[in-house]
């Protein structure tokens, strides 16, 4: 029991350090020279959040498939899996909705276990936003998520 305690651990830290890595990766590319447009962030972001959710997808799969892991290690990797995949749709539905609806030029979401990110890039006054927008916002990402009452939201100047 202790064995599959220790692989289980192994395993959410190795799942934990890639998360880490993609955050590291995302504050190193706002770091970078001011000459970088804002469209480049957000297609630079998609493209390291995508290769963070490939790892941590075959992490989960040989987790999952693993017949030395306990029952439980495994049900636990696909608890795990399942609540990725529907953070990931969630993410992506509210950051098409955020776009479309509200018209902003690029917009995206971020979910961890207690908080939701937004950051946006507006078209129009990109420092400030009217409180209707703020509204709306929130009702895009509180639609369906129980711990949404921890929502940042973020402007891209």
């Amino acid at each position: 029991m202790k064995k599959n305690l220790k692989k289980l651990s192994l395993g959410f830290i190795v799942i934990s350090a890639l998360l880490l890595t993609g955050c590291l990766s995302i504050f190193e590319v706002s770091r970078s020279p001011e000459e970088e447009s804002n469209a480049n962030f957000f297609t630079i972001f998609r493209e390291t959040r995508q290769a963070d959710i490939e790892a941590q997808l075959a992490i989960l799969h040989n987790m999952i498939t693993n017949e030395t892991l306990s029952q439980d290690t495994r049900i636990l990797a696909e608890e795990q899996k399942l609540i990725l995949l529907d953070n990931i749709n969630f993410s992506l539905r509210a950051e098409t909705l955020i776009i479309t609806t509200l018209n902003f030029q690029d917009a995206i979401v971020s979910i961890n276990d207690e908080n939701i990110h937004v950051l946006i890039q507006s078209q129009n006054n990109p420092t400030q936003l009217q409180a209707d927008i703020i509204i709306s916002i929130l009702e895009i990402v509180k639609e369906d998520k129980i711990y949404s009452e921890n929502v940042f939201i973020s402007v891209v100047e």
